[in-house]
């Protein structure tokens, strides 16, 4: 997945700045002709104008690169922006479809196991409900068997979680979210920070 970022951010930079330089190489050349025409202007001018010629023409040119600087950085912040969103939206479908590889495999269900040991304590004695797949039924009683709670009451899990469990205590009214769907969602802040810090600076 890097090296496919990468080769984008590559490809990205290549086709912004061939634009650049395709632009600024068409300016400089409409600023030669105009320098051409002050110069000849500048022959008929006496020695007394000749502070005000060099004032113009130097104001000519601040303006004229002010305007490629302006336009070439909205161009790079705009497609910047662009290519981030489309990465990001492509990077999250692809985690999306790995973790529907993921579920229903030996590693999918140790996964589960793993988690709902680390909130065994909090589980134990206590009247539960478990949101689940209906293929993980009997996978997910085997794992829930030794956690000692009082009541599991079986729900249907919405396919939108990918996969995963959702387990509420009734009583307290506490819920931990153990689906894939969410392990996802946690981990786009960061693949959206990752993309911002690698993008940022092409503007500048």
């Amino acid at each position: 997945m890097h090296k496919n970022l990468e080769s984008k951010l590559n490809k990205f930079r290549q086709l912004i700045f061939e634009d650049l330089e395709s632009q600024l190489n068409a300016e400089r050349e409409q600023f030669k002709k105009e320098s051409e025409a002050l110069l000849n202007e500048k022959k008929e001018l006496n020695h007394k104008h000749a502070e005000q010629f060099y004032k113009m023409r130097i104001n000519v040119a601040d303006t004229q690169v002010n305007k490629s600087l302006s336009i070439s950085k909205m161009a790079v912040k705009n497609a910047g922006l662009e290519l981030r969103e489309n990465i990001f939206a492509e990077t999250m479908q692809t985690l999306e479809q790995k973790a529907l590889d993921f579920r229903g495999s030996e590693e999918y269900y140790k996964y589960i196991h793993n988690e709902i040991g680390s909130i065994r304590k909090e589980l134990k004695q206590k009247s539960i409900r478990v949101f689940h797949l209906l293929e993980d039924k009997e996978r997910l009683t085997e794992i829930f068997d030794d956690l000692e709670t009082a009541a599991i009451e079986w729900k249907a899990l919405n396919e939108t979680y990918i996969g995963g469990i959702i387990v509420e205590i009734s009583e307290q009214k506490v819920r931990y979210n153990i689906t894939l769907k969410n392990a996802i969602t946690e981990k786009s802040d960061y693949i959206g920070g990752v993309l911002y810090e690698l993008l940022e600076g092409m503007a500048d």
